[in-house]
């Protein structure tokens, strides 16, 4: 076992570990205790990065900030809504009642507090909404502490989510208007002191207050360590800033300690001196490598869909490699849409994983592209769909998997419905899956291009039939996976997954089946959103505008 790198451990069947998945029925607090004190403190510690392990249940975008998703905690059983808050109070339905509107993440303590952002309506007709961060217990949801926010979402299509982070393992940071970053000393404490933190200054800020905050959004989730460092994309919407004020150029990455110290780099710069390259991806998380050395993250032209992905000193964020994103079957550049929550995922090799557009546009159905730490192209790429944030899950828990790889990855799958496939004379048919896919393997062929993309080690199909398609010749349609980051369960070998039938479900690696669901709203066509798993096995999935906690009876 390979304790420096953190490698998932080949074998999770002694019976030691057997008592601590709590494979017989749950018992809490004892399988509980098992799983994560005993069971934690002789299996987990090697088997999970120290920062990742070290940090809160679910601290960031992804769970951690290489976006893994991998729980440090077993799901309990999906039996019962425990309880429900939500997340929207004003939801922007559209005239077909869908909902495409990004949500934040909800973040979770170590003490089990659950931090969610809530979206209220506007002050007055024309005037922006509104946001502000709420406490909420992790054992009733009970409301511990609010926290107001002047922040603006920047120019969008599909709305923007508002989303903050967990920082120093107990605080919490979120966005503030001009760019600016509200940190709160306690995620816990019913009160604490709130600081306003500037990546390009505070006294810059101040001189120019009303052009920052017109001008200057943060427009991705901030994405934070266990030593108090943060990064996040900035966008600027003028060319003009007033005289003497910071190069921060019309878009970029920033970087910003709790101290108040901030570094940024442009994107232009970020994608070696591209003059067409201005603004970082909408809504891309950056991501940082295992050994916290560099960032990652997705910049584009303001005008045209072309973009790259970047790499910067996770320190100074000097830039350090960018490569040209391209379509693999056609060779034209990828389209990196500004809609999509698509961030870069972090393997526990330093290996990056990032979706990606086709070009021309076949269908919402992309390209996971896979890169080794210094973006050079690195084995097949895989299959990805619109929102998704690929998950990594450790090979050890496929017992089914047999092959070398020691991670694999989970995708959402989804074949959208009604897209015409000119080069093969051939409509989608809208069966949405699921995949985990060996990033070292091209053993499967894509239908729509016979490009050999990623094996499917497992997938799982949707089970709700989407009445709408079914009714307009597309008999095998089933209703959307709705999910920007999954939660995976090591311990009791599965994925928490949500869908936009309604539905939260546990995907058991096992038997490759949708063993358990809870019913959480009424289907709704809606943008995706994380799932997450807190200290005591409670499972957390946004559905239509609201937070829900499920676990067992």
């Amino acid at each position: 076992m390979d304790l420096a790198k953190g490698w998932i451990m080949k074998d999770m069947r002694s019976p030691l570990v057997r008592i601590g998945l709590a494979s017989t029925p749950w018992l809490r607090p004892l399988a509980t205790a098992l799983a994560i004190g005993l069971v934690g403190a002789l299996v987990a510690i090697p088997l999970f990065p120290r920062q990742v392990f070290m940090g809160p249940p679910w601290g960031t975008y992804g769970m951690n900030s290489q976006h893994q998703g991998i729980s440090r905690f077993a799901a309990a059983p999906l039996q019962v809504i425990k309880w429900s808050t939500p997340v929207d109070l004003a939801p922007p339905y559209d005239s077909g009642g869908d909902l495409l509107i990004h949500y934040a993440p909800p973040l979770i303590t170590r003490k089990n507090t659950v931090v969610i952002t809530l979206k209220l309506p506007p002050l007055s007709a024309g005037l922006p909404d509104r946001f502000q961060a709420e406490g909420h217990s992790g054992v009733d949801g009970s409301l511990l502490w609010t926290m107001s926010t002047n922040y603006v979402v920047p120019p969008h299509t599909w709305f923007p989510a508002c989303a903050g982070s967990i920082v120093l393992r107990s605080s919490y940071v979120m966005p503030d208007t001009g760019g600016n970053v509200l940190f709160r000393g306690s995620a816990d404490a019913s009160s604490a002191p709130v600081q306003q933190l500037c990546f390009y200054g505070l006294g810059n800020y101040t001189a120019n207050q009303a052009w920052c905050d017109a001008n200057v959004f943060v427009s991705s989730p901030i994405v934070a360590d266990g030593n108090g460092n943060m990064w996040f994309s900035y966008w600027v919407t003028s060319t003009s800033p007033p005289a003497g004020f910071p190069a921060i150029g019309e878009g970029g990455i920033a970087r910003l300690n709790t101290a108040g110290v901030g570094q940024f780099v442009t994107a232009t710069a970020a994608a070696g001196g591209d003059s067409l390259i201005t603004q970082p991806q909408l809504n891309c998380a950056p991501a940082i490598s295992p050994d916290g050395k560099s960032v990652y993250a997705g910049v584009r032209a303001n005008t045209s869909y072309y973009g790259y992905l970047c790499k910067m000193s996770a320190a100074t964020l000097a830039p350090q490699t960018w490569v040209f994103l391209k379509d693999p079957w056609t060779g034209n550049a990828a389209r990196v849409l500004n809609e999509s929550t698509a961030s870069p995922t972090i393997g526990m090799d330093g290996d990056v994983y990032y979706g990606i557009f086709n070009n021309p546009y076949l269908d919402s159905h992309g390209w996971l592209s896979h890169w080794d730490k210094n973006l050079t192209s690195k084995g097949a790429v895989g299959a990805f769909g619109w929102d998704d944030t690929p998950t990594i899950v450790p090979a050890s828990v496929i017992h089914a998997y047999s092959g070398d790889s020691r991670y694999l990855i989970l995708s959402k799958y989804n074949q959208y419905a009604g897209f015409y496939y000119s080069n093969i004379n051939q409509y989608s048919t809208g069966e949405n899956k699921l995949a985990v896919l060996d990033p070292n393997t091209a053993g499967t062929v894509d239908f729509r291009t016979s490009l050999s993309v990623m094996t499917e080690v497992l997938t799982v199909l949707g089970i709700t039939a989407d009445d709408y398609f079914r009714s307009i010749g597309y008999p095998n349609a089933v209703r959307e996976w709705c999910i920007s980051t999954a939660a995976i369960d090591p311990f009791t070998r599965c994925a928490i997954v949500n869908s936009e039938d309604g539905t939260i479900y546990r995907w058991d690696f096992d038997t490759n089946t949708l063993s358990e669901k809870v019913t959480l709203a009424p289907p709704t066509g809606e943008a995706y959103t994380a799932t997450a798993i807190g200290p005591d096995g409670t499972v957390y999935a946004i559905n239509n505008a609201v937070l829900f906690a499920v676990g067992p009876s």
